[in-house]
């Protein structure tokens, strides 16, 4: 058993081992005892060598055995892998056994190094490593000389080895010991055995080395046939997307003559008057092409013939994005936004359409262009622009429309022969949805604003026989009753209003002078009945609230009256009507402080007015003189209505006789609640029926004298025209748009321009030319109102002034019961309907004081020097 563990120990350590590599003495005995043996078939050999071409060797236990390397590593590859290992030592060198004849690897090798510590490192590093599938085995390999060493020197041991080597039939070779023969014999078939493995390692590398490269033939080959059947998805797919665009070109040519055919049947619809077909013919056409210009042009005319601007907007507005450069599009949807009054919106449409127009020129933008002029107050250039239009297209289907405008302007201008004559060449002839009586209506108005009164009221019966029942007829002639002039009569007037407001219950107008005919007969119910009525339809009008708080203040209600002249300043803090009136009811209150103030500020909106100039007077006369007893002056008027009527006034005009007869005192006023005009000395007369619109409109009568029709909206816009030169700026600077250098543009640029435009210059003068020949008209919805009330002569004041004296002398001396219980029943009977008990009535000798805080003259006052804010902030509290 020991010379069988020798013989494979020593075989293992002998296999693979370069000739002469080791320094063993079993080469050295074999040499010179049985010399050298022929190396049997597949003996391994060393194939590579140091760099030096020298044998180098390695000290005792510095060469290491290397098993299962893979079969593609070279000699360079096995020194790459030890060489980190070296240190402390260095690697002397690296061979990897091949095959004489095939030079295949055998799949071990060699590593030598000169310190037996790079070996072991090896070892500890590098044993048992998986490479390529296979672990390394690396061990030290032992000396040749090991087998010597262990041959017995004890007979038993030599005995037992011959025995074995009996056994194993190895005859003995001459001169050579049985046991040595034995261990040669031994060696070489453990060489053999190693050279059998080595084989078999090697075919099954080629083996595996085969089935990869089959695999890697068959990877190849599936990634071919994948390749293919891409292509022919590919083709496939190119196939179908061209089946599909054909299928698509069906398609839209089918859609588009689908959309056609919708657009005719919506077309004829039209024709035919049936707008709800046609409305549904068109937005099936819309569902093949929702970007159709023509489409949504066609669906926003007929939201527009029915009025409903904002649907007509809206689609106006998607037709623009779907074509920005269209300008006729755009000059659609401004006119759009001007029938809606957004003047804003109306002022940006025109001047992209101005843009985008290739002729600027056009009669139809310029009407609407004259329109918008017109409704931001700039008469001169809407004028122009109407002008202008009737040179463009003499047979415009405006026409008649265009010159009803121009009497319009006229008339508001002041000019009257020029309006007067365009009223009565369109009289027989009104444009549509106008009736002679409109036109009638306009042609009274211009003789009443010229005090023609019996002109007027010939007019407006001209209209009444074209139709009795027109309320805004009814109501000017109930004006005319009221006015200073042989028709006056106020019962009448009574009378035609309440037909009036029966006719038209949401103009807010006949109610606001309704109730003033009322107040000055003493209906006071009656009255507040039609104030509520104009508040509910007009709940931000200062005359309005004005005359409200005179009511209050009659019946002796004066926190009420407060309130209600609160309102007023709070909506425009430039009526010395007003703050007179406040200044009064401060007075009557016993808070002599607070008047003043009222009365100076009036004064500073009226500096004219002889009637705050006398209770400023007389508050300054009480503050020096305490003992003085302002009772005992003349009274003056308590409070003034921002619209005078003449009818209702008394004595109201007095003050102005007196002081026109020679500086005299103011003359005596009884009545507490008497009421004279607000004095406004750079106001025109004014009717205070509107001919044409139903919203009420005093703005003469509201502190600023400019008879001005213009909303604050438009004021803003008409000022944003002015500074970027407007749409006048856009036509005269071409393509260029206004820009700032347009804002310079003058009346001579735009004569300059509509000459060109038309052929000739344009002016009044031509303008009449044309009315020589042209009928036609519209109307507007914004049209003054004429202050009638002229003053009297000194002679009819100083006897109004004595019948007014001896009349009150005598009503003081003999008081009639039914008179008294009748203004007490009433007067009660209005604060049961205003919220007001019985406990919190107020005597008219019982002067309570009212708050000056936040209700009070200083919040007024702050209120008053703000800007024209008012117009636009929110009233809570506006609503009666």
């Amino acid at each position: 058993e020991s010379g069988a563990g020798l013989v494979g120990k020593a075989g293992g350590d002998v296999v693979g081992a370069a000739p002469g590599a080791g320094a063993g003495s079993i080469g050295a005995q074999n040499k010179s005892s049985i010399g050298p043996a022929p190396p049997p078939p597949g003996s391994l050999m060393p194939v590579v060598l140091p760099a030096s071409g020298a044998k180098l060797e390695a000290p005792p236990g510095c060469c290491l055995f290397v098993y299962h390397i893979p079969v593609t590593w070279t000699d360079e590859d096995l020194a790459g892998t030890f060489a980190p290992l070296a240190p402390p030592g260095n690697l002397l060198s690296a061979t990897v056994f091949k095959d004489k004849a095939t030079l295949v690897s055998k799949g071990f090798g060699f590593v030598n190094y000169d310190h037996p510590a790079s070996a072991q490192n090896a070892i500890t590093a590098m044993h048992g490593m998986q490479i390529d599938g296979k672990r390394l085995k690396v061990e030290v390999k032992k000396p040749r000389g090991v087998a010597a060493a262990v041959q017995p020197q004890d007979p038993l041991m030599a005995l037992a080895m011959q025995q074995m080597a009996m056994q194993w039939g190895i005859p003995p070779a001459a001169g050579m010991d049985p046991t040595q023969m034995a261990m040669a014999q031994a060696q070489e078939m453990v060489q053999a055995q190693a050279m059998v493995q080595a084989q078999a390692q090697a075919h099954a590398q080629a083996q595996a080395q085969q089935a990869q490269a089959q695999h890697a033939h068959a990877q190849a080959q599936q990634a071919q046939q994948a390749q293919q059947h891409v292509q022919q998805a590919q083709q496939e797919v190119a196939a179908a997307a061209a089946a599909q665009q054909a299928a698509g070109q069906l398609s839209s040519r089918l859609s588009s003559a689908n959309e056609q055919v919708w657009l005719r049947i919506g077309w004829i619809s039209e024709l035919m008057e049936d707008h709800d077909k046609a409305l549904s013919a068109f937005e099936c056409a819309l569902r093949h092409n929702a970007y159709n210009v023509q489409t949504l042009t066609a669906i926003a005319q007929n939201f527009r013939k029915r009025d409903n601007w904002p649907k007509a907007s809206e689609f106006l507005q998607r037709a623009v994005k779907a074509d920005p450069n269209n300008g006729e599009t755009w000059a659609l949807l401004a006119y759009t936004y001007l029938l809606s009054d957004d003047l804003q919106n109306a002022y940006t449409a025109y001047q992209h359409a101005l843009f985008h127009l290739p002729n600027p020129k056009d009669s139809q933008v310029w009407y609407g262009i004259g329109m918008l002029y017109e409704r931001c107050g700039s008469y001169e250039h809407a004028e122009e622009a109407f002008t202008g239009v009737l040179k463009m297209d003499p047979n415009s289907d405006k026409k008649t429309e265009i010159l009803f405008r121009l009497g319009t302007i006229y008339k508001q201008t002041q000019k009257y022969p020029q309006a007067l004559e365009c009223f009565l060449h369109i009289v027989n002839s009104p444009p549509p949805p106008r009736t002679a009586a409109d036109v009638w209506l306009q042609v009274g108005h211009v003789h009443e604003m010229q005090s023609q009164y019996e002109q007027a009221m010939e007019a407006y019966t001209k209209g009444t026989n074209d139709n009795a029942s027109h309320p805004k007829l009814l109501q000017h002639i109930a004006w005319l009753r009221l006015l200073e002039s042989p028709l006056q009569n106020v019962q009448s007037a009574i009378q035609l209003l309440l037909k009036a407001a029966e006719l038209d219950p949401n103009d807010a107008q006949t109610w606001y002078i309704l109730g003033r005919c009322q107040v000055g007969t003493r209906e006071y119910n009656r009255a507040h009945f039609a104030y509520q009525q104009a508040v509910y339809r007009d709940e931000r009008n200062p005359t309005l609230w004005c005359s409200i708080g005179i009511l209050y203040y009659k019946i002796g209600q004066y926190k009420e009256a407060l309130d209600a002249y609160s309102k007023a300043i709070r909506f425009n803090p430039y009526m010395s009507a007003v703050w007179y009136n406040l200044g009064t009811l401060y007075e009557s209150c016993k808070q002599p402080p607070d008047a003043k103030d009222a009365y100076q500020h009036a004064l500073e909106l009226d500096t004219e007015s002889a009637y705050i100039r006398e209770r400023l007077q007389r508050l300054q006369l009480a503050a020096d003189n305490p003992s003085i007893q302002l009772d005992d002056l003349p009274q003056l008027p308590a409070v003034i209505e921002p619209v005078a009527i003449k009818a209702l006034e008394g004595s109201g005009h007095a003050l102005a006789a007196a002081t026109a007869a020679g500086g005299a005192k103011p003359a005596m006023e009884t009545r507490p609640g008497s009421v004279v005009p607000s004095a406004a000395p750079s106001a025109v007369a004014v009717s205070a029926a509107s001919a044409l619109s139903g919203h009420i409109d005093f703005s003469r009568f509201q502190g600023n004298g400019t008879g001005s029709l213009v909303t604050p909206e438009a004021a803003e816009v008409a000022r944003k025209m002015a500074s970027e030169g407007g749409l006048l700026g856009l036509a005269l600077s071409g393509k260029g748009g206004g820009g700032a250098g347009a804002g310079a543009t003058n009346n001579s640029a735009w004569a300059n321009f509509m000459s060109a435009a038309t052929g000739g210059a344009s002016s009044s003068a031509s303008v009449m030319g044309l009315v020589s020949a042209l009928t036609g008209g519209h109307v507007d919805k914004d049209v003054e109102m004429k202050d009638v009330v002229g003053e009297k002569k000194v002679e009819e004041r100083k006897k109004e002034k004595g019948e007014k004296k001896e009349k009150e002398t005598k009503r003081k001396k003999e008081p009639t019961d039914k008179e008294d219980k009748k203004s007490k029943a009433e007067k009660k009977d209005v604060s049961k309907k205003l919220g007001v008990g019985e406990g919190e009535e107020k005597k008219e000798e019982k002067k309570d004081k009212i708050p000056r805080g936040g209700a009070g003259l200083e919040a007024l006052l702050h209120g008053a020097e703000r800007s024209r804010d008012y117009e636009k902030g929110d009233d809570d509290e506006g609503k009666a």
